[in-house]
Order: C-alpha cells, then structure tokens, then sequence
C-alpha cells in the first residue's frame, strides 16, 4: 500500500554523480524528483549529488585518452563516497560517463549491484515496448565509443547515429543545454 512505499521510499538514498554538465544534473535531479510523486516532500528519497564538475572531459578522455585515468579516480571517488554514505542505487547523469562505468567496476566490484546503468535501463524499456530502431543524439565520443549500439543489440534495438559531418552540430546543441544557454534560435 501507500504508507509500505512511503517507508520504504524514506529508507531508500540516491546518489547522482554529476557536475559533467551541472545544468544537466540539475535537469536530471528534476526528473528524480518527478518521478517520486507524493503527498509530502519528506515523503520522497533522500538525494545526495556529487557535482564534481572539476573532472576532465569524457569526450576527450574517450577520444584521445587524455585524462582518462584521472576521470576514472575522479569517477571512482564519487561512487565510493556514495556508498560510504549509505546510497542504495547510484545514476551517472551524463550519458558518456557511462562509458567509464567498467573501470569503475574494477575498482570497486560491489558498485555493480548500486550502479543504475541508465543506458542498459532505456534498453530493457524500449524491448520491453517493442521499439526495434531509435536515432541518437550524442556526443561524438558516445558516438564513437558504440556504448549505445553495443547496449542496445542484445535487446534486438537498431541505433541510428548522426554522421561526423553533423557532430559540430550537435555538440553546439548539447554545449548551449550543458550551459543552461537555450534560445528560440
């Protein structure tokens, strides 16, 4: 019943590792929030973010191994001081830090069962709605890196990705979201 979810959702602690694009972190913990309807505000989870948005470029790292180990630590030490705080499941709100995930896997193999990895997530609910081909809107390094193609086949899901002729493009798109800098234009 209603009062069973209303314990068990005051039990439950979410940890959001972001600041790779603080104004998409704040999007996203809108969207947490949204998705905990209820009748009073300490009814919902608590809701601890790490807006870590000192850590080097995903992209960069991805396409030019630049900084890749110290995004890794830095990504590491997010989800670890997350699970010392007790957190019951840990989002990545950036879409290319998923990428890093198996790193931090290695790193801190009981961060497997805490990770909610959004990509596998959207993967399993597209099959589950019958959807066998969607389009892509990414970074050129999520691009590159096939994380969405890769996650997606086994779930029989066709990715159509932008060319590189677009990705300038698209990455001033996401850069004007990422900097909360959105015009009719």
């Amino acid at each position: 019943g209603f009062s069973e979810r209303k314990m068990q959702m005051k039990d439950y602690v979410v940890g959001i590792v972001g600041g790779m694009g603080s104004y998409a972190t704040v999007d996203f913990f809108k969207r947490l929030i949204d998705a905990f309807p209820v009748e009073k505000e300490w009814d919902r989870p608590r809701i601890i973010i790490d807006n870590n948005c000192t850590m080097p470029s995903r992209v960069r790292a991805l396409l030019y191994g630049e900084k890749r180990e110290e995004l890794e630590t830095a990504l590491t030490d997010s989800v670890s001081h997350m699970l010392d705080m007790g957190v019951s499941r840990i989002v990545f709100a950036c879409n290319t830090s998923h990428c890093f995930i198996p790193a931090v896997y290695a790193k801190i193999p009981e961060s497997k069962t805490v990770i909610l990895h959004i990509i596998d997530a959207l993967g399993k609910d597209l099959a589950a709605k019958g959807i066998k081909s969607v389009g892509l809107m990414a970074t050129e390094g999520t691009i590159d890196s096939g994380i969405y193609t890769d996650t997606f086949a086994p779930y029989g899901i066709h990715v159509t990705a932008p060319t590189e002729a677009e990705y300038s493009q698209l990455r001033e798109f996401i850069e004007a979201v990422k900097q909360n800098a959105i015009d009719k234009e």
